[in-house]
């Protein structure tokens, strides 16, 4: 497989401003959605007008929340895919696979990976929310108020690709393919969430007992969730 490298960001810590990267990025991809006119195609005589999509965006999964401008796994509903509610522990939040007031086996599940039990985000569904953070922002609410509101709504603000401010839309028309797509863009790294699962089971200590088991439980169970909405 081919890569074509569009940026870098330097290090070591991640940029103050993310959208000063993507801006030139998505002028670019922006002249070509609307089409590239000249262009000799094997097979054809006549020069072709060329159109270029963007059919993924292939990020490890912090990179694809920061390209989302979500909240990452710590919100109160932090999956990208579905909407799963979590419970505070302090200042994290936990998702476990059963209701918090039931000692494990639960027979009451909070959530469930497979089928359609749990609601899925869509485009339509996010931007609603991206929509409320925005206008708390704008309406000059606390720093605090709209971070527990992006906390709950999952996404920060507005992004790029995916659901862009009305000013990035004028300035973006042709990138209008991408905005009713959602998180599909950016689906979760297999290998990554594998990765996990084996670093859990590595640290799992006989003496550790039920605790161990439980949060090993806690964690495939999201891990499952995951793999199975990258699936849809």
């Amino acid at each position: 497989m081919s890569q074509l490298i569009l940026g870098i960001t330097p290090g070591p810590g991640q940029p103050a401003d993310l959208d000063s990267f993507l801006h030139p990025i998505a002028e670019e991809l922006n002249e070509l959605a609307a089409g590239v006119s000249s262009v000799t195609v094997a097979g054809l005589t006549d020069p072709q007008v060329v159109h270029v999509f963007v059919v993924q965006f292939s990020t490890d999964m912090p990179g694809g929340d920061k390209l989302l401008k979500a909240v990452g796994s710590n919100g109160e509903y932090g999956g990208r895919f579905r909407i799963v509610a979590g419970v505070k522990l302090k200042r994290r939040y936990c998702y476990a696979p059963y209701a918090p007031d039931d000692p494990p086996p639960s027979k009451r599940p909070r959530f469930d990976v497979k089928g359609d039990a749990t609601p899925r985000r869509t485009a339509g569904t996010i931007t609603a929310g991206v929509a409320k953070v925005e206008h708390a922002r704008a309406a000059g609410k606390s720093q605090a108020a709209v971070r527990n509101l992006a906390q709950k709504e999952r996404f920060q603000g507005y992004a790029h690709f995916f659901w862009p401010s009305p000013a990035e839309k004028a300035r973006y028309p042709a990138l209008k393919y991408l905005w009713g797509l959602g998180t599909d863009l950016v689906p979760y790294d297999i290998a990554n969430l594998q990765k996990m699962a084996v670093a859990e089971r590595k640290e799992a200590e006989p003496t550790t007992g039920l605790r161990n088991e439980v949060g090993l439980a806690v964690r495939q169970a999201t891990i499952e969730l995951f793999a199975e909405s990258c699936r849809q």
